[in-house]
């Protein structure tokens, strides 16, 4: 049993994992699942609907990532569920999104930034402003996440501020 407590997740887990090799060259295979819990990402809060780790290739340490994080926005007058998907090998990982009702992409990041649409931030008068403070928004958190991706071992301890780990038999 995994335990996630920290400023990042808050969620259980199971894994089965092996180390193998030796001291010189171990490695690592198997797979960590998350059953149930939430992650918070910029200030906001998403269920896991699934989230796997697998370690297919023992010597990368490189493992293949598989979350689906759902959260439910009410704009001004609509509700929508979205669905935030990471999918691919760490080193090179991607996201897609998927929302109920449809959304453009465009609408999905103001939801998820402002909590209202393009079509919201246009009639408030508030889009200028808006896709400004996104854009700067987007560059900022593009360039901490490189520089915090770029040297994760060295910058985890940072990244998050505890983690709490429970094993049993």
């Amino acid at each position: 049993t995994i335990r996630l407590n920290n400023n990042v997740a808050n969620a259980v887990g199971s894994a089965d994992l092996r180390i193998i090799g030796d001291s010189v060259r171990p490695g690592l295979v198997g797979q960590a699942q998350i059953h149930r819990g939430s992650a918070f990402i910029q200030d906001r809060e998403f269920q896991f609907e699934r989230g796997n780790l697998a370690f297919n290739d023992p010597w990368t340490w490189d493992p293949d990532l598989d979350f689906d994080l759902s959260t439910t926005i009410e704009s001004r007058d609509q509700r929508y569920d979205i669905n935030y998907l990471v999918m691919g090998p760490f080193s090179d990982w991607r996201t897609a999104t998927r929302t109920d009702p449809a959304l453009p992409q465009s609408d999905v990041n103001a939801l998820l930034w402002f909590g209202v649409t393009m079509d919201d931030l246009e009639e408030m008068g508030d889009l200028a402003s808006a896709v400004g403070q996104g854009v700067a928004d987007l560059i900022i958190s593009d360039l901490l996440l490189s520089t915090q991706m770029g040297d994760l071992g060295n910058e985890l301890p940072r990244l998050i501020d505890r983690m709490e780990l429970m094993t049993g038999v």
